[in-house]
């Protein structure tokens, strides 16, 4: 498999019970990007399973957004990804900025970010979890 194709403009909330949060980002982002604060301008970037600090998912953004402009992101409960998902997989963050990828693409070196399950063939259910392991 490869990282889920996303069409920005069919992105939104998977339910009402869905945290969000508006940030501002330091770099164009749009809609089903996963992003992360930097810790120097509080800003959030794209992030990335294999770059250094970048693994610290904070949600899925819900916009698009150019840089320093503010887009709403996607914390916890459901995300509608315009991707067809596989109910009961697990999505994790990919070594593409901004990428989302199946469990069974994680390779050898890569931060391990858990993002979610698919509970239907359109919907994550954030539970993002950085656990700062290294998969073997």
């Amino acid at each position: 498999m490869a990282d889920l194709t996303i069409t920005p403009a069919h992105v939104g909330l998977g339910n009402q019970e869905t945290e969000t949060q508006l940030v501002q980002v330091g770099e164009a982002v749009v809609a089903g990007q996963t992003v992360f604060s930097d810790t120097t301008d509080f800003k959030h970037y794209l992030a990335d399973c294999d770059a250094a600090g970048e693994d610290d998912v904070k949600g899925i953004t819900l916009g698009a957004a150019a840089a320093d402009g503010y887009v709403l992101i996607a914390r916890s409960k459901g995300v509608k990804l315009s991707a067809v998902l596989t109910v009961g997989e697990s999505y994790y963050l990919s070594a593409t900025a901004g990428g989302i990828r199946p469990v069974g693409d994680l390779t050898t070196g890569d931060k391990v970010t858990f993002l979610g399950i698919a509970t239907s063939t359109s919907v994550l259910e954030l539970a993002i979890s950085a656990s700062g392991a290294v998969h073997a």
